[in-house]
C-alpha cells in the first residue's frame, strides 16, 4: 500500500488532542476571544488538510490497480502511483493515485474521474469562493482575501480565468 493510513489517523487524533489542549492551557486563560478564534481557525484548517489527505489515501488504496480503459476503449495497465497537487480550502494537498499508461496510446488516472476532479489543481470550493469574491471587486483583492483568511497563495489570473470560463458557460 502506498499510504500509511494508521499513521495518518494517529496524527489526526494527536491534532484533535492538541486542539483541546490549546483551549485549556495557562496561555488560553489570558487570550482574548479574537486571538483564540484566529488560532483555532488556523488549527482547524490544518486538521481539515490532514482529514482530506486521509480521505484521498483511503480512496486511492481502494482503487483497482490492474487495468483501466481510455476513452477510446483501449485498455492500459497500471504503471505506478502518480501525484498531483490539489489546492483545497485547507491548503495544498498531494493526491497520489493509480496511473495507467501504455506507450504510444496514452494514460489515465480513473480516480480523478471518480472524485470529479477538474483538470486544474483547484477544488470546486476554492474556485467558487474565488469567483464570488472576484465578481464583487478586483481580482487581486479576491486573491488577497484567500491569502489572508485561508493562507492560499493564488494568482489573480486564476480568478480571471475561472470567471471567464464560467461566463462562457452562462452564455451557452
Amino acid at each position: 500500500m502506498p499510504f500509511n493510513s494508521e499513521q495518518m489517523i494517529l496524527e489526526i487524533r494527536q491534532s484533535v488532542e492538541e486542539l483541546i489542549g490549546h483551549v485549556t492551557t495557562k496561555e488560553a486563560k489570558k487570550a482574548t476571544a479574537d486571538q483564540m478564534e484566529r488560532q483555532l481557525f488556523r488549527m482547524m484548517l490544518q486538521l481539515g488538510a490532514k482529514l482530506l489527505a486521509l480521505f484521498f489515501a483511503h480512496r486511492s488504496e481502494a482503487s483497482g490497480r490492474e487495468r483501466a480503459q481510455l476513452q477510446n476503449g483501449i485498455e492500459v495497465r497500471y504503471q505506478q502511483d502518480k501525484s498531483r497537487p490539489y489546492v483545497s480550502i485547507f491548503g495544498e494537498i498531494e493526491l497520489k493515485r493509480p496511473y495507467f499508461y501504455q506507450k504510444g496510446v496514452g494514460g489515465i488516472s480513473p480516480l480523478d474521474g471518480e472524485l470529479n476532479l477538474n483538470e486544474q489543481s483547484y477544488s470546486d470550493l476554492v474556485c467558487e469562493l474565488l469567483e464570488q469574491l472576484g465578481v464583487q471587486g478586483a481580482y487581486h483583492k479576491a486573491s488577497q482575501m484567500m491569502m489572508s483568511f485561508f493562507g492560499l497563495s493564488l494568482s489573480s489570473r486564476i480568478v480571471h480565468d475561472k470567471i471567464e470560463q464560467d461566463a462562457g458557460d452562462v452564455l451557452a
